[in-house]
């Protein structure tokens, strides 16, 4: 009884702890090593650094398992392990009653310099 009762519990507890961490889709690049930081844009024209476009990232719909502040949270930390520098969130869209899918870009500083260099060539 005991051997079937212990792998059970350990898979209840396994896929409780799952699905406390927001699942994301991520599609893109590493930008380089971690940052301790990463900043938060809701508009591109408040970005006063040139960037560019790391990937882009999304949640996967958890039927109102997670607040958005949890999946921000989430995306945010990810931009950040993928090297990113900011996020820009660029939607946000109710699947249905209880699950929303929110969508951002992880960008990547550049040098004024690289761009100019960019153009000569």
């Amino acid at each position: 009884m005991n051997k079937i009762v212990t792998p059970v519990l350990m898979t209840i507890v396994a896929l409780t702890f799952i699905s406390c961490v927001p699942q994301l889709r991520y599609l893109g690049d590493v930008g380089g090593r971690p940052g301790a930081s990463v900043d938060v844009f809701y508009d591109a024209f408040d970005i006063k650094n040139e960037y560019r476009v790391l990937g882009i990232i999304t949640n996967v719909p958890s039927g109102g398992l997670h607040t958005m502040d949890d999946i921000k949270n989430a995306m945010v930390e990810h931009a950040r392990k993928v090297g990113g520098d900011a996020i820009l969130f660029t939607g946000l869209y109710a699947n249905n009653a209880s699950s929303t899918t929110i969508e951002g870009k992880v960008l990547k500083y550049t040098l004024p310099s690289d761009r100019n260099m960019d153009q000569i060539r």
